[in-house]
Formats: structure tokens, sequence, C-alpha cells
């Protein structure tokens, strides 16, 4: 049951990773075009 569990949560995160990366690639790159403007 615990693996399964751990197995579950391991392939939904290996599913969110792209969009976790994806995002803070973005709000570095909105944060480095903030200090741009100033």
């Amino acid at each position: 049951m615990y693996a399964l569990t751990k197995s579950a949560i391991s392939n939904s995160y290996l599913d969110l990773a792209p969009y976790l990366v994806m995002g803070g690639y973005y709000s570095s790159k909105t944060d480095f075009i903030r200090q741009q403007i100033k």
C-alpha cells in the first residue's frame, strides 16, 4: 500500500516537474526584465 502510494506520488511529480521548471524559468525571466526596466 505504501509503495503504491509512493509510486503514484512520484508519477504525479514527474508529470508536474516540467511545468514547475518552466514556471521557475519564466518567473526568473520576468524578474530579470523588471530589473532591466528599472
